[in-house]
């Protein structure tokens, strides 16, 4: 099976088309985000591999506007992190990334953690700050409050915000970031 998948952003008037298929594996996520931020054009393109159980095991991001190498990480699935064969201590035991331009990211640990309905969880995610290639450590917590509503919060800043998901637990509104305009799902034969 594989979803293709159209989100808004409002934030930084942008657009995301992203495909996730469904492999043996787990899941392949191959997007594209365009859009104008601060009066600047910038357009990105990431991959994610995933496990059966939304572990994110690799993920790459390429700047298709500049020749920029582009960024990769891979994970035991266990939480520790290399880049060019190098153990990045900082991050170990973060699940979980949380990319800047993205709404898909939210919808991993909301499909990994599989909250019961009134429960929280407390994570670590890799927040990855594209615009401004930055790599940060948050500390997150995802609150299920209803079966497709989930309160997010950046507990590093106070942010908050409501999620609505979809039966897969993908992203639907993202209030005042994103909201979903076409989602397509085909079976494949």
């Amino acid at each position: 099976m594989h979803q293709n998948i159209l989100w808004e952003g409002k934030k930084n008037e942008s657009l995301e088309y992203c495909l996730i298929n469904t492999v043996p594996e787990g899941f392949e996520i191959n997007s594209v985000v365009f859009g104008k931020s601060e009066g600047n054009v910038f357009e990105y393109e990431y991959q994610i591999k995933l496990s059966p159980k939304w572990i994110t095991m690799s993920f790459l991001i390429n700047n298709l506007l500049c020749n920029d190498e582009p960024f990769s990480m891979i994970s035991d699935g266990k939480g520790k992190w290399r880049i060019n064969g190098e153990q990045l201590n900082e991050y170990s035991g973060c699940m979980d990334i949380d990319i800047s331009l993205s709404p898909f990211t939210n919808s991993l640990p909301i499909n990994r953690l599989k909250i019961d309905n009134a429960a929280d969880k407390e994570i670590n995610a890799l927040y990855i700050d594209i615009l401004n290639r930055r790599i940060s450590l948050v500390h997150q917590r995802y609150t299920r409050i209803g079966h497709f509503r989930y309160l997010y919060e950046n507990l590093n800043n106070n942010y908050q915000a409501y999620l609505h998901v979809d039966d897969s637990g993908i992203i639907i509104d993202y209030p005042e970031e994103f909201r979903r305009k076409h989602h397509i799902i085909f079976n494949k034969k």
